[in-house]
């Protein structure tokens, strides 16, 4: 470096060291794009990269969103059905290895993202500024882009207009032993979100049992939500790996003693596809657990402009049809509407009656419920 007067550099020096530092520093952590882009903005440099890959929880993205996408912007839509396991494995072999394939993900193992994802930057949370005020704030970190309640049901051909019971604790009951059917806890995590929840919300379902059985709840474990998964395991509840098959063995026309289940909303479609006769438990305390679908931009993206558009249009009505405009499902953003098909028009109208877990306690607790479950299970 050349010095000058006495070994002080020359005032156009320092200015032209200035200048490029900073400017070296503007490029170093320029991001791929503005959040005060507009969408015109975005769409143009979405489209100079021409193509999105995804990794989604769900075949509707390659089957339906693909196609719609790129009739309206010109972009490809490459997208992987996978399930959890599968693509957690995938987003961080490709982020360690520094070779990113995905641009998008459809993700739904909230405890994971928010414990290890998002903690290690292995994903980006973008809220597109175009909608963020109609996604409600509680919605918005990690980015929600999708609810889908799993309810409790039964037959209605075989007990009528009203569900065969009043509280959750009857499932506990001699009268329901082998016939409450769900997903087996040791292979599908959103029962052991449901367990997680029900602890967080213990002091509901011992008031629940006081008000249906005229007494107060004898807790042997640490609280209400553990006394109940504990009994309920005891029950010889049928367990499942998918939860068509739970839809219609509740479902079936002809039964005399039907069982009652757990399954995603969406399989009340297969009343009319399959002759099933499913119908929704106005049970108490809880009607079911609401499974949030999260959507991230995965770290070193290669496609990021057309990633973020993708995950705009996804949070439209044209966009999110595929999921809200059939029975079963509510996306985040609350300015769209649902199907009709829906027993609540919206997320917020079912009031509390759907457990949500908190990904943190999930996190916390995942192995010691697993545990839990296997050594009460018969």
């Amino acid at each position: 470096m050349t010095l000058t007067d006495g070994g002080k550099m020359t005032k156009t020096k320092i200015i032209s060291l200035i200048t490029s530092f900073f400017f070296g520093l503007t490029l170093l952590f320029q991001p791929v794009v503005s959040f005060a882009m507009t969408l015109d903005e975005l769409i143009a440099a979405a489209q100079k990269e021409g193509e999105v890959n995804t990794y989604w929880h769900s075949s509707r993205m390659g089957k339906k969103v693909a196609a719609a996408f790129e009739a309206k912007y010109g972009i490809k839509v490459n997208a992987t059905k996978m399930k959890d396991s599968e693509m957690t494995e995938r987003i961080v072999r490709e982020v360690s290895s520094g070779n990113v394939i995905v641009d998008l993900v459809g993700y739904d193992d909230g405890p994971f993202l928010d414990t290890v994802l998002t903690p290690k930057g292995m994903v980006e949370n973008y809220v597109p500024p175009y909608l963020a005020k109609d996604i409600p704030a509680d919605s918005q970190k990690p980015l929600i882009y999708l609810w889908q309640p799993f309810v409790i049901g039964y037959n209605s051909e075989t007990y009528g207009a009203s569900c065969p019971i009043k509280s959750l604790w009857q499932l506990t009951e001699k009268d329901w032993s082998g016939r409450f059917h769900m997903w087996d806890p040791r292979i599908a995590s959103s029962m052991l979100q449901m367990f997680s929840a029900m602890e967080d919300r213990s002091d509901e379902l011992a008031a629940s049992y006081k008000k249906h059985y005229g007494k107060d709840l004898k807790v042997s474990e640490a609280n209400a939500g553990l006394e109940f998964v504990k009994r309920l395991a005891q029950n010889n509840p049928v367990l499942y790996n998918e939860d068509y098959e739970i839809a219609v063995a509740v479902g079936t026309k002809g039964q005399s003693k039907a069982p009652i289940g757990i399954y995603s909303l969406g399989r009340h479609r297969e009343n009319a596809k399959k002759n099933l006769a499913l119908a929704l438990c106005e049970v108490e305390p809880f009607k079911g657990l609401n499974q949030p679908t999260y959507m991230q931009i995965v770290k070193g993206a290669p496609h990021p402009n057309a990633a973020r558009l993708l995950a705009y249009y996804v949070l439209t009505q044209e966009g999110a049809n595929p999921w809200v405009g059939v029975v079963g499902a509510y996306s985040s953003n609350s300015s769209l509407g649902s199907s009709p098909d829906n027993p609540y028009p919206t997320a917020e109208a079912w009031k509390g009656t759907l457990l949500v877990s908190n990904n943190t306690n999930v996190a916390k607790r995942r192995a010691d419920l697993m545990d839990f479950w296997i050594k009460h299970s018969k």
